[in-house]
């Protein structure tokens, strides 16, 4: 709860630049990807998802290949704080500049590839 609170709060603070269909579509990748996973995880895939969009070329609503599940309404503050955060203030720090991930052995692994 205190992390909810924290994030709702940076979000807040941040001025919410992000629009809000990104943000509603980082939040369904983010939902559908990292469901179950640790709070550092689910920070991992949300910044691989930015930073592959960035790599793309396009946005997060356009992207390929991930999965994307509806949020359900009691979870959409968490996850859009989320989303809006990483939208934001991009950062790589944690995900170290990945752009892709797949869940190997119950454990999301991230890596790097080129842009083709």
């Amino acid at each position: 709860m205190r992390s909810l609170l924290f994030i709702t709060a940076c979000t807040l603070i941040s001025g919410g630049k992000a629009y809000a269909s990104d943000v509603s579509c980082l939040s369904k990748i983010i939902h559908a990807e990292a469901r179950g996973e640790s709070f550092p995880q689910i920070i991992k895939l949300g910044q691989a998802a930015v930073t592959k969009a960035e790599d793309d070329d396009t946005n997060v609503c356009q992207l390929r290949g991930v999965k994307r599940k509806p949020v359900p309404k009691e979870l959409k503050p968490y996850y859009a704080a989320i989303a809006s955060e990483l939208l934001n203030h991009p950062s790589t720090s944690l995900s170290k500049g990945a752009n892709r991930w797949h869940s190997k052995n119950n454990d999301n692994v991230f890596r790097v590839s080129k842009k083709r």
